[in-house]
């Protein structure tokens, strides 16, 4: 089976971001997906808008207004969005996520995939010398359903998806 889809700088996962506490991280989300088939002509929670996203973020603790993690944010086809997280100087260190989240395409797009590992850096002296001296193995696992994206492509038109060969995952 093969399948194109929509992805981050076109990888499954997308690109790994890194910050430390007190650090501002600026994205910038070039969305080169075409204005076709981008009907937004149905309700708020179904399919619609497929060509459209933004970006989000879990594990951040971040202001919801934009520039921020705002899941309102629209990034239109062949547009470019600016997000900047400020990320306060006592965030924890640790292994987040993000992903799209433009209602009515995300599970379009995150389930195809696009989303990408969000690392933010231990501060000195934050974990014990043992952990901060282990190598670093950043691992992402994700799983895309064949046979519901094909189902999707059916029920909507051919710009959404292509899938060929046998389902599964």
């Amino acid at each position: 089976s093969s399948f194109v889809t929509r992805a981050y700088n076109g990888a499954i996962p997308g690109p790994t971001l890194r910050a430390s506490a007190g650090d501002t991280l600026a994205v910038t989300l070039v969305n080169t997906l075409a204005d076709v088939a981008n009907a937004d002509d149905v309700a708020m929670n179904t399919f619609r808008t497929p060509n459209t996203t933004n970006l989000h973020t879990h594990g951040l603790h971040v202001s919801s207004a934009a520039p921020g993690d705002d899941i309102f944010t629209e990034v239109e086809p062949e547009h470019t969005g600016a997000y900047s997280f400020a990320i306060p100087s006592f965030h924890m260190g640790g292994t987040h996520w993000y992903h799209p989240h433009h209602h009515g395409s995300t599970a379009l797009q995150a389930g195809g995939g696009a989303a990408g590992l969000l690392i933010v850096d231990d501060a000195p002296g934050e974990v014990p010398d043992v952990v901060a001296n282990m190598p670093e193995i950043p691992l992402m696992m994700t799983a895309v359903d064949m046979d519901l994206m094909s189902e999707i492509q059916a029920d909507f038109n051919d710009a959404l998806w292509q899938v060929t060969g046998d389902g599964g995952d």
